[in-house]
């Protein structure tokens, strides 16, 4: 039963990535952690996963809305993606694969320790595991960060951010 349980779960989560366009030639790979950013003046640059990987990484060991426990996040400090970037926005714009997206305030990125996690609990974030880039804030540090405006920053799957 569990393994036709499994094996219904993948084709479900199979069906909703082709839904999501996932399955097109043009899809975003299940752990390509590269992210665009967007400038106001209309440029554009591609970070890849060896370029945010160069950064410190750090980690954030917190409980989230979306996975059991206390599952550790690590990745570089997104404040720290920002300034390799040269970003110079007050408010970033944050879009995922499935077009979600969500703004975060740069003094968020200052006042708090966010990550651009790449990895949970040691392994790599994938497509089907919120990846591969999730922001994240330390949610357990600061009870003002436990509200929904807040977790709705925390976007999953993330692809690009814009200058704002």
């Amino acid at each position: 039963m569990t393994d036709r349980r499994t094996a219904l779960t993948h084709l479900c989560v199979g069906g909703v990535l082709v839904t999501l366009g996932m399955g097109s030639a043009n899809a975003v790979s299940e752990t390509e952690a590269n992210l665009r950013i967007s400038y106001r003046n209309g440029s554009q640059r591609t970070l890849t996963f060896s370029d945010l990987s160069g950064l410190k990484q750090h980690n954030i060991v917190t409980s989230t809305p979306w996975h059991l426990g206390t599952p550790r996040f690590t990745g570089p400090l997104l404040r720290d993606v920002l300034q390799l970037a040269n970003f110079k926005g007050n408010v970033v714009l944050a879009s995922a694969v499935n077009d979600y997206k969500v703004t975060i305030p740069v003094e968020d990125l200052v006042q708090h320790s966010v990550l651009l996690a790449h990895s949970i609990n040691g392994e790599r974030l994938t497509l089907r595991t919120l990846g591969p880039l999730f922001v994240m804030y330390p949610l357990d540090t600061d009870e003002t960060l436990r509200t929904a405006g807040v977790y709705a920053r925390c976007i999953w799957q993330l692809l690009e951010i814009k200058e704002q």
